[in-house]
């Protein structure tokens, strides 16, 4: 049985025949490109759909498949400092997917007090802590959040080059569902699927 054929979402170029498929959309998969180029013409008009909620795209049995990747105790079950790691990974990515959805190219304020902000909100979201979060593991989350490369001192105002990729976090956590996962805490956390006004 063949491979399936792509064709460019932009020149409409088909990969039939080639050794390699053409690549898609890293985010919603929705779109195939050529190339580079064709990805980066396209970007403009495409982010406006590719950030949307995945799950607004997908038929309900997908989205309740989805829904328990991501059931409100997830992290419940979560050793404590997976736990941490994954509130900060959640929240930067939250960052680099804002960036990349809206026209923002630079975002300013201090990423330790947006940290805590984001802790302020997922505290208030019932159930969604393990019951063995309190004020002090609270205080050690931030103490693990503020010892990364990102909380530095001088990473006030920051920009792409240390974000949180998707690739990246695959291979650290070994999930291939981990971006995802962290896509659905965050939208769990911010009650809503929109990158938030920084």
């Amino acid at each position: 049985m063949g491979r399936t054929v792509h064709t460019c979402s932009v020149c409409e170029k088909s990969d039939a025949g080639l050794r390699q498929p053409f690549e898609s959309c890293s985010r919603c998969n929705s779109q195939t490109y050529c190339s580079q180029e064709c990805f980066e013409s396209d970007w403009k008009s495409h982010r406006k759909t590719c950030g949307a909620s995945i799950l607004d795209r997908m038929s309900e049995p997908q989205r309740n498949f989805y829904r328990t990747l991501m059931p409100d105790d997830f992290l419940h079950a979560c050793p404590e400092k997976d736990v941490y790691d994954m509130l900060d990974d959640c929240f930067f990515l939250r960052i680099a997917d804002h960036y990349c959805f809206t026209d923002v190219k630079r975002a300013q304020g201090g990423n330790m007090t947006k940290f805590q902000d984001f802790l302020d909100l997922a505290e208030e979201r019932a159930g969604l802590l393990p019951p063995w979060w309190s004020a002090r593991k609270r205080r050690e989350c931030e103490k693990t959040a503020r010892e990364t490369a990102r909380m530095a001192p001088g990473s006030e105002d920051y920009d792409t080059k240390d974000f949180v990729v998707d690739h990246a976090l695959i291979h650290a956590y070994k999930d291939y569902n981990i971006p995802m996962k962290l896509r659905l805490l965050a939208e769990k956390i911010y009650g809503s699927r929109a990158t938030p006004e920084w």
